[in-house]
């Protein structure tokens, strides 16, 4: 089992709507693993935090 860390280069596997894409990878900001939260820059360009999006680090 792995955790996700500050720095991880991830890809966005159940994606939120028009703020991330599905199969994107993205670099990991910040992480609250406490309340299941991480940072992230969406495709807006925006620094923003998700509670419901998962990302993957193994499948790269």
């Amino acid at each position: 089992m792995w955790k996700l860390e500050k720095g991880d280069i991830v890809k966005c596997i159940i994606p939120n709507d028009n703020e991330l894409t599905l199969d994107k990878e993205y670099e990991i900001l910040d992480v609250d693993t406490s309340i299941s939260q991480v940072e992230v820059i969406n495709d807006m360009g925006k620094i923003k935090s998700y509670l419901w999006v998962r990302f993957d680090k193994e499948a790269l």
